[in-house]
């Protein structure tokens, strides 16, 4: 038992304690939300950058057959021109919705204002 003049202090302390030990755990979920949060993010960044490796591939693939038929477009050809223009559209789809769940974050959406026109100091009159 406490000996000193405060009268009993330890239910006191305990309180503060479990106080502190609340707040602590609750700043931890929130830090590990956040971080699951940014993972989750990378993840879908690294998507987006496979599906953009995927589809220059396909369409390096692809011009390389159109080259080879430019003169007369077979039905190889007109299927490697349509499955290369349905990835695109997919890609295209896919990093407009990326872009939209992302938002305007480094500002280049929206272009800078102008800057502000000076005019020319007046000409003192005589």
């Amino acid at each position: 038992m406490c000996q000193c003049h405060c009268g009993d202090s330890s239910s006191a302390t305990l309180a503060a304690f479990t106080m502190i030990l609340n707040t602590l755990t609750r700043m931890e979920e929130a830090l590990t939300t956040q971080s699951e949060a940014f993972d989750a993010l990378a993840a879908k960044n690294d998507a987006t950058l496979a599906a953009v490796q995927d589809l220059t591939a396909d369409f390096i693939a692809f011009r390389d057959a159109m080259a080879a038929e430019r003169e007369n477009l077979t039905p190889a050809g007109q299927a490697a021109f349509d499955a290369a223009s349905a990835k695109a559209d997919a890609a295209a789809a896919a990093l407009a919705t990326l872009d939209t769940e992302v938002g305007d974050a480094d500002g280049s959406d929206t272009p800078p204002p102008p800057p502000p026109v000076e005019e020319p100091p007046a000409e003192p009159t005589p």
